[in-house]
């Protein structure tokens, strides 16, 4: 019997494959489920599909897993009650349908243990549950439609400001002055920004959750598990059909034992084939002059023809993950050098603020007008990169301006062998990766939502942003501003006990792990290999 593979497996797939007149000797030598032709996975799992009376139960069974419009809308109006916001970042009551679905998926707050693992977003921001969803006595959107259009008007405003920073030529931005809504998102300190700053750091948090290229380039590089996945447009009919919970998709733990033992990428190649997620080329780069030829090139999800599919995460891997939080702190330390005095307060907090915004276009884009394979905060980077390569490339002035070395440009392109990555090199995109890793102890991790929410006065966003400012001021790095009264640009009381991320970790314990797992190795960036290799070598010994 092959290793891995149970009997009554076996004997499935090789009737099937005589049927067919395939041979299955090269899958069956070695026991490795990777080794099934694809062919054979097809004719196996279309097998199932054909199966009335199999598929007819496993439909019942995932419907019975699907959260009921009264417990949605009860644990939404809930959150509202309880949920402490920001009350000028306008986007407070759109974060808080999307957090039901966690709540839905664990059996938490009006669920009552109950795991109700098929609920979608698209169930949640439906037209009979956002009806419910009443500030005072009125809705607060009468329908999806309302809810995705809030949702991508946002997206773009980030969108937009990148390509206002690509045409700024001058490094200060004061979106006070511009089109812009001001200030973003009604955050009030995201009002000014250092517009290179602006752009590496809306480009870094684009890509710090990809796996394909960054994460694992990071996982061989230091023997870590990061793990990671992607989001997909995915046939609603199909994966009921043939029993996948929703649950399955998003942790990489199949309960059909084939697809259990199949690595991610002959996962994802056979659910291209069987049309479970739709196969979405990505977005072409080559001659978009402006977010609308980005958009052009997207799927709108409300077109009628989309009906049966809906958007969702599928894990590429399993791992520890990122910390968010940690993460866009550490976007202040992007090509981070204490002795370049061009530098200052404004462009270190330009560099965690584009970080925390494309962060914020992470959640939305799960639930937006329009889907780009990859993420929206994806091609949000992406364009970034491609104006501002096509700007620099073409106009001497701002390369001036910006006091910008197209020559070193043009060689870390030339060794990386893209494009793609010519505001933030690979390496480093990586290589800070591999630092942000979730600490084994615990989770430091919040999301849109956490980094608005207000204690005792103040948010999350406006106290990791200080912690940020005071260790720079210790590794001798400029953090005046001109004109600026103080050298901290949001004032100076840090709240040791505000809580962070999902699980209220005390900022002061955060403070502890900062200083000394992160910092020591972001400040350095001349030994960042060494000092990373160091540290994943001592945490495997202990």
């Amino acid at each position: 019997m092959a290793k891995g593979l149970s009997k009554e497996i076996i004997q499935k797939i090789t009737k099937i494959s005589k049927n067919a007149g395939i041979s299955i000797q090269t899958f069956l030598s070695t026991g490795n489920a990777n080794d099934i032709p694809m062919e054979i996975l097809k004719i196996h799992f279309n097998n199932k599909l054909n199966n009335k009376k199999q598929v007819l139960n496993n439909m019942r069974l995932w419907r019975e897993n699907i959260a009921p419009v009264e417990l949605i809308t009860e644990d939404i109006n809930e959150y509202s009650r309880k949920i402490l916001t920001l009350p000028s970042c306008y986007l407070a009551t759109n974060f808080i349908p999307r957090s039901t679905i966690g709540h839905a998926h664990a059996g938490h707050c009006a669920f009552q243990s109950r795991s109700m693992i098929n609920t979608t977003l698209d169930d949640v921001i439906s037209d009979e549950v956002l009806l419910h969803f009443k500030k005072g006595n009125s809705p607060i959107y009468f329908n999806r439609y309302d809810f995705l259009l809030e949702t991508q008007n946002a997206i773009d405003t980030i969108a937009n400001l990148v390509h206002d920073a690509v045409e700024n030529p001058s490094r200060m931005m004061d979106v006070t002055q511009g089109g812009i809504e001001s200030p973003i998102f009604g955050i009030p300190f995201w009002n000014k920004f250092d517009s290179q700053a602006l752009l590496k750091g809306i480009f870094y948090a684009g890509y710090f959750d990809n796996y394909d290229t960054v994460r694992i380039k990071a996982e061989k590089k230091y023997n870590i598990d990061l793990g990671g996945g992607e989001s997909y447009i995915i046939n609603h009919k199909l994966i009921q059909k043939l029993g996948i919970n929703v649950t399955d998709l998003t942790s990489a733990d199949y309960q059909d034992e084939i697809l259990n033992m199949l690595n991610s990428n002959q996962r994802i190649e056979l659910f291209k084939n069987l049309g479970i997620i739709m196969d979405v080329p990505r977005i072409d780069f080559s001659h978009v002059t402006n977010w609308n030829d980005v958009k052009d090139q997207c799927i709108n999800v409300t077109d009628a023809k989309y009906y049966q599919f809906f958007q969702e995460y599928i894990r590429t891997k399993k791992g520890q993950g990122i910390s968010d939080d940690i993460a866009c702190m550490a976007a202040a330390f992007i090509d981070f050098n204490p002795q370049d005095t061009k530098r200052d307060g404004f462009y270190y907090k330009s560099l965690s603020n584009g970080a925390n915004m494309n962060d914020f276009i992470d959640t939305l884009s799960k639930a937006s007008l329009l889907y780009a394979q990859g993420g929206l905060d994806q091609a949000i980077s992406d364009f970034a990169n491609h104006m501002w390569l096509r700007k620099i490339r073409t106009d001497k002035r701002y390369r001036e301006n910006h006091n910008i070395n197209l020559h070193e440009i043009e060689q870390r392109i030339e060794k990386q062998g893209t494009e793609d990555f010519a505001l933030v090199s690979l390496k480093e995109l990586s290589d800070l990766a591999a630092i942000c890793k979730n600490p084994m102890e615990n989770e430091i991790h919040s999301s849109a939502r956490y980094f608005i929410r207000m204690f005792d006065g103040t948010y999350a966003l406006e106290q990791e942003a200080m912690i940020n400012q005071r260790r720079l001021k210790s590794f001798r790095a400029n953090v005046k501003v001109i004109g600026e009264p103080s050298e901290y640009l949001i004032g100076e009381n840090i709240k040791s006990q505000i809580p962070i991320g999902f699980n209220k970790i005390k900022l002061n314990n955060i403070i502890l792990y900062l200083d000394k797992s992160i910092y020591p190795i972001l400040s350095d960036p001349a030994n960042r290999s060494g000092l990373i290799e160091k540290r994943y070598a001592s945490e495997q010994s202990e």
